[in-house]
């Protein structure tokens, strides 16, 4: 099970992300993609031009089905139950702003190491509480490189948890996505140790100018978020 959290500069990279997924990518794609409220989206119109997948938006009840790309609604939160698509309304005055958490931390609940966590281009730090709990619960969490998003805050808050396994450019962490979803072993070729995760992130984080003013981690400890 695949979730997927996007704000800022979003819909652009959703579209490259998904131009690299095959028709025959057998796994349920779900995104939280921050939307703006009281308009209209045509974000399924948007991806469906380059997405090789089926695009819907979530609907409260709706069965999960394999090779389908669901989509949450402006100010809803989107979760899971087994198979099942729960979807309701967002507390007033939080708008969209953790959908991508509630999204995540649902999956991780259902599906443990099932599960797999990107967080892509956004503000703030939505993504990075439900990413750490995916990878509490044994899953894998991919992000967007900071230096190749539009805004690096999302990816950059998930990768202060020292949570992340892999910060990849956008087509190359498409193709990553595929591998583990798709090539038989790949489990074991996407295993990371906390002491990459933390060094890993902390290179991520020079490479985008971020000024790291937190104390030296090690074993994968939180950076402070």
């Amino acid at each position: 099970m695949i979730g997927i959290v996007a704000s800022a500069g979003g819909v652009k990279t959703l579209s490259c992300f998904l131009a690299q997924i095959p028709a025959a990518f057998p796994a349920p794609i779900l995104i939280a993609q921050h939307l703006a409220r009281n308009r209209k989206s045509h974000l399924i119109e948007v991806l469906q031009r380059s997405s090789r997948l089926p695009v819907v938006w979530a609907e409260n009840g709706m069965p999960i089905s394999g090779a389908t790309v669901y989509l949450a609604p402006a100010d809803h939160y989107v979760s899971v139950e087994g198979r099942t698509l729960l979807v309701r309304s967002a507390p007033p005055g939080e708008r969209s702003k953790n959908v991508g958490n509630v999204l995540l931390r649902s999956l991780a609940a259902a599906y443990g190491r099932k599960a797999l966590a990107v967080v892509l281009t956004g503000c703030l730090s939505d993504g990075a509480a439900g990413a750490r709990v995916i990878s509490e619960r044994g899953g894998r969490v991919f992000v967007q490189s900071p230096e190749s998003c539009d805004y690096s805050d999302m990816p950059i808050a998930s990768l202060k948890t020292g949570t992340v396994d892999f910060a990849l450019p956008i087509g190359v962490l498409a193709a990553a996505v595929t591998a583990f979803t798709m090539a038989p072993g790949a489990r074991a070729l996407f295993t990371v140790g906390n002491e990459y995760r933390v060094a890993m992130a902390r290179e991520q984080m020079r490479l985008s100018g971020y000024d790291d003013s937190a104390p030296r981690l090690s074993q994968g400890k939180a950076f402070g978020i």
